[in-house]
């Protein structure tokens, strides 16, 4: 499996971007960023999560909280009952809105984290302990040091879906797959592009108002200007170092 979903990155970077074999190279053009700068999610399926590791060497992994999340629920259901409140004041403790994933610095995230160790966790069953302490807390941890507290693939499963609708739910050549994820990437970015003059179904966040632009305005621009407003509206925004 993982040699399956090493061979599928390489192909899709190959095949699009380059066409000359030299994977690694055009997948930092593509970003435009070191590898050690890139934050990769996923959802905790370990064939992806080795493959990323090989074909990304550096980047950090962040873990879905929503998966770790239904994890937890479900390694818990196997040592408890389903209504067991220990079990419910645990994740609630964790993945409430107030929870753990909400701790975006080092001090509020080990201070939650020592009070839940103290008080929560004594009460639950030692396996599911294990499992709190050996598998979600350290991904919880590398997300909050990677400043992507909280995050979830939603925004990922809805273009899946996206993705099969314009598959049709059917099995596809390769070829053909990366051209419909060509399309899909290519109507994404003219979304961008009409959200900057109000057109789109995406707006600008009001942290990006001031990169607005009037359509009779985009119309008098040249090429190169254009791509210097979506340049300096999308740039690639790095977490800010703890």
């Amino acid at each position: 499996m993982r040699g399956l979903y090493i061979k599928f990155l390489r192909i899709i970077l190959v095949y699009i971007f380059v066409g000359d074999g030299n994977c690694r190279y055009r997948a930092v053009r593509l970003v435009d960023c070191r590898f050690s700068e890139l934050r990769v999610g996923f959802d905790g399926e370990s064939a992806m999560q080795k493959a990323v590791e090989f074909a990304f060497t550096g980047a950090s992994l962040v873990s879905c909280t929503r998966h770790l999340a239904e994890n937890m629920r479900r390694n818990a259901h196997k040592v408890t009952a389903a209504n067991d409140r220990h079990i419910g004041n645990l994740v609630e403790a964790v993945f409430g809105a107030s929870g753990l994933i909400a701790c975006a610095d080092t001090l509020s995230y080990y201070t939650t984290l020592h009070r839940i160790r103290e008080t929560l966790l004594p009460p639950v069953p030692p396996k599911l302990r294990q499992y709190f302490d050996g598998d979600i807390e350290p991904q919880l941890r590398n997300n909050m040091e990677v400043s992507c507290t909280g995050w979830t693939n939603n925004a990922c499963e809805s273009m899946n879906h996206v993705l099969k609708q314009q598959m049709q739910w059917r099995l596809q050549h390769l070829p053909k797959l990366i051209d419909k994820c060509r399309a899909l990437v290519d109507a994404q970015y003219n979304e961008a592009d009409r959200a900057l003059l109000g057109l789109s179904d995406y707006h600008l966040q009001p942290a990006y108002a001031r990169h607005r632009q009037t359509l009779s305005r985009w119309q008098t621009m040249s090429e190169w200007q254009r791509q210097h407003v979506v340049s300096d509206c999308f740039q690639l925004q790095l977490p800010t170092a703890k």
